[in-house]
């Protein structure tokens, strides 16, 4: 074996060890993404979910359901709850749009925070919430906001109650029928 051939022999495997060396740090990256979507996604539940569990501080979940049933009559301070509560929520409603657009939350996860979103925007006092605050956010997501709200008829959260009864008959008459 000549020299040339050494080195031509040489070459090939340093070729060769690029090449591997290029296919690990692909998948290495590959898999950084997934992991940095997965902390995502994980930050954000995590943040709705403090959000929820903030919401039974005392005297706050009876602001917002006083709120959500259209009393008219809230004082200053349960008033500044009901919005500061408000306010955390389209922060949060912010994030998961900006984070879709960047391409850091999935389809079939925005698909489902738009479902919420929707569904929240139905109630009355959500509805006033953002016309009171929405101009406090980019124009791009009071946009996206202000069209979800167009297609969410609006519905009286005092129903709910109602609503929750009628269905626990339901399954309740399942369970004795099966």
């Amino acid at each position: 074996m000549s020299l040339s051939d050494l080195a031509s022999l040489g070459s090939f495997v340093s070729g060769l060890a690029v090449l591997i060396s290029l296919v690990y740090l692909a998948l290495q990256v590959r898999h950084a993404e997934k992991y940095q979507r997965a902390q995502i996604t994980h930050t954000r539940t995590t943040r709705g979910i403090d959000i929820q569990t903030n919401f039974s501080a005392p005297g706050l979940a009876e602001t917002v359901m006083r709120a959500r049933k259209g009393a008219t009559d809230l004082t200053e301070g349960e008033l500044y709850l009901f919005t500061a509560y408000q306010t955390a929520l389209f922060a949060h409603w912010e994030d998961s749009f900006y984070q879709h657009a960047d391409g850091l939350m999935s389809e079939r996860a925005f698909r489902t925070a738009t479902n919420l979103m929707t569904a929240a925007l139905t109630n009355v006092a959500t509805r006033v919430a953002w016309r009171r605050s929405g101009s406090a956010f980019d124009a791009e997501f009071r946009g996206f906001i202000d069209g979800l709200q167009e297609k969410a008829p609006v519905r009286r959260f005092d129903m709910a109650l109602d609503d929750w009864r009628a269905s626990v008959a339901i399954e309740l008459a399942a369970v004795k029928a099966g």
